[in-house]
């Protein structure tokens, strides 16, 4: 009798914990069916973006303290800004910092010799942290550096945040190596967070496309290369000689008979088949994650085979 209660119990026992680990198994999966986010962080709020029009802000970092021995400012620094009680500010408000560059011109289309310089896409404005005000007088301000993605300068301007919509993390799907081109929209990759040119997942990207072009925040682009369009050096075949003799080896490059020699020089098939005419390459994905009137930011999200170069080209899926 003994025996059987505690069969039962230890029954009644094993039962309970499937159903409580099935539980916690649903709640997983239901866990991993959430949104992912796209990025956080400084790449999303220190991406920088590239405006159709000059943007001319009047609110600017103009002292702070010890301002004879520092002009650069990091987290927990102080500085004073030109507004104040009278034009609304505040004590606790955050603003973001901000560096307007100046024109951003296209590097690699409509280029000129004499000034090497493309069409206009815009202005640059670089995205450089936040600053939280910590008290106030009639027309200045004193801030606080919350966060810095790189220093804060003296003269750089701030603006109110306004928090960006990111688009979520779409279903895994493998990227079709051979994938064809479409009659969607195209653009070209002209720049990246931090002036990198080999890029990879996580990056942020600047486009030539944006709102004129019907881009929108959340489009996934395919990235691609055209064939010969590669950053490597190119392999010279003059330095391979074709020799007539019956016999050679290694040392001596071969002969023409040897399994060193070249059956044809790669300038002569260039001639007969140009590189336009072969297939591209995917190299990646990458999604929209603010969009502007000429241009768009984007992150990488996926690459294939080799890193993403500055220059590369986009398709949207």
């Amino acid at each position: 009798m003994r025996k059987l209660k505690n069969a039962i119990l230890f029954s009644s026992l094993a039962l309970t914990l499937i159903i409580s680990t099935s539980g916690n198994l649903v709640s997983a999966q239901e866990g991993e069916r959430r949104p992912i986010p796209i990025a956080n962080g400084d790449r999303v709020y220190c991406a920088g973006f590239i405006s159709d029009t000059k943007i001319n802000y009047d609110m600017r970092i103009i002292g702070s303290e010890r301002e004879a021995e520092r002009s650069i400012y990091t987290n927990g620094m102080r500085t004073f800004i030109n507004k104040g009680r009278a034009d609304g500010i505040q004590v606790g408000d955050t603003y973001q910092v901000i560096r307007p560059r100046g024109p951003f011109y296209h590097p690699f289309k409509n280029v000129k010799t004499f000034t090497r310089r493309g069409e206009l896409l815009g202005y640059f404005t670089e995205e450089i942290g936040f600053v939280k005000v910590i008290g106030v007088q009639d027309k200045t301000a004193t801030v606080e550096v919350t966060e810095a993605c790189s220093e804060v300068r003296f003269g750089d301007a701030l603006v109110k945040y306004e928090k960006p919509q990111l688009p979520e993390l779409k279903a895994y799907a493998p990227i079709d190596p051979v994938a064809p081109a479409n009659d969607k929209t195209k653009g070209q990759i002209v720049g990246a967070k931090g002036t990198r040119e080999f890029l990879t997942i996580s990056d942020v990207v600047l486009l030539d496309v944006g709102q004129k072009a019907g881009v929108k925040v959340g489009d996934y682009f395919t990235i691609f290369r055209e064939n010969g369009s590669e950053l490597i050096q190119k392999f010279r075949d003059d330095e391979v000689s074709f020799k007539k003799t019956e016999g050679g080896s290694d040392r001596y490059r071969g002969s023409s008979l040897s399994i060193e020699h070249p059956s044809i020089q790669k300038e002569k098939l260039r001639k007969e088949y140009p590189n336009k005419t072969l297939p591209r390459t995917i190299v990646g994905e990458l999604v929209v994650t603010r969009v502007e009137g000429n241009t768009a930011v984007a992150i990488i999200t996926r690459n294939q085979g080799s890193e993403v170069f500055i220059g590369d080209n986009i398709e949207l899926q």
